[in-house]
């Protein structure tokens, strides 16, 4: 009450509450002033930096009319090679441009037309739109008004490429967290047997679906878990309400669906051709493995003929021929052809049971 008293009070005497302020804030920057002066820090070191510039620049300069003083082409190539403008000051890439013209008038021109080709080719060598605007905007305001003009249009074009092609930062930053992501499908084992595409198209219907941070990988398929624990593998999902209810939020637009698309699918196929390659080549060392040791318990013995072709099955090499004759030691290691009949008659046996593969009649 005390303080509404004295506003209404001063509002009376005719000083408004705004003039009230203007005259504290005067105060106060009348007492700042008193303790620590005015600072002109920046402008004295903008100075000293401007002079420094410009002494480095006559040096440099100097220097090559030294080192060239009857070839002004080379000269000024060394001068281009050696200053870098765009680690100086404003003043000081105008003073560098401005020397171009008083320390090599009889060579202006040439030196224009050898900055403009030497921007341009920097400009082809860049990969895609987005490093030509990285590159142009770095520069341009490195630039003497002349050349800087040449090369505001393609600016301008190059902008609008980027654009259009949805390289934004937001682009990038879904690009980046999606891959975080994937390192929970780079590292669960996804069934080998079915195929990469089948894989991707089951991450893809996820994410487009806004589901895949509730995905699990349920005996090697992608899947999601319903509230009462229910799996739905993600190739039999149809809309988010089989999973989150009706009163859930609906499935993203297909506009937006498409779009997410285009953006993931090279991030997921990486991913689960990571898992697949892993998983793979585990089974492949197991393959190997139990192709191996089937093999050395074919010639022990361990299986007889009628057992060979479970044998077969299980190793690992295209030439059933030497399998068969590991079969045939195993007989004999094992004690089952002792004479000269037995082997005539497992030779028969073996030759009549595999005699498409050996060429019996």
């Amino acid at each position: 009450m005390a303080v509404r008293i004295v506003l209404v009070s001063e509002v009376a005497a005719g000083n408004s509450l705004e003039d009230k302020m203007d005259n504290m804030l005067s105060q106060l920057q009348k007492i700042a002033v008193e303790k620590v002066g005015t600072n002109n820090t920046f402008d004295t070191s903008s100075k000293i930096t401007s002079e420094q510039e410009t002494n480095s620049l006559n040096e440099i300069f100097d220097t090559a009319k030294e080192m060239y003083p009857q070839d002004f082409k080379k000269a000024s190539e060394y001068v281009l090679k050696t200053v870098q403008p765009n680690k100086m000051s404003t003043n000081g890439i105008k003073n560098y441009w401005t020397m171009f013209d008083t320390k090599f008038p009889d060579y202006a021109d040439s030196i224009k037309t050898q900055i403009l080709t030497s921007i341009n080719q920097n400009l082809d060598s860049k990969t895609n739109d987005s490093e030509k605007e990285f590159y142009l905007r770095d520069i341009i305001t490195t630039l003497p008004s002349w050349a800087a003009d040449n090369f505001y249009p393609k600016l301008a074009q190059v902008s609008m490429n980027v654009a259009n092609s949805n390289m934004s930062k937001a682009t990038q930053l879904y690009k980046s967290e999606l891959d975080k992501r994937m390192d929970s499908i780079r590292y669960s084992n996804l069934d080998p047997e079915v195929a990469n595409s089948v894989h991707v198209d089951d991450i893809l219907k996820l994410e487009t679906l806004n589901m895949l941070n509730s995905a699990r990988v349920v005996n090697g398929r992608v899947a999601v878990i319903t509230e009462d624990g229910t799996v739905v593998l993600a190739n039999e999902l149809k809309d988010r309400t089989e999973v989150f209810g009706k009163t859930n939020t609906g499935s993203p637009s297909i506009h937006e669906q498409v779009e997410i698309e285009k953006l993931s699918r090279d991030i997921i196929t990486k991913a689960v051709n990571t898992s697949l390659s892993k998983t793979r080549e585990e089974v492949t060392k197991q393959n190997n493995s139990i192709s191996f040791e089937t093999r050395m318990n074919l010639e022990k013995g361990m299986f007889t003929i009628d057992e060979w072709d479970t044998a077969f099955s299980t190793i690992n090499t295209t030439n059933i021929e030497s399998a068969i004759t590991a079969g045939l030691r195993g007989e004999i290691n094992a004690g089952r052809v002792k004479t000269n009949r037995d082997l005539q008659e497992t030779l028969f046996t073996v030759l009549k049971k595999y005699k498409d593969i050996l060429g019996g009649k």
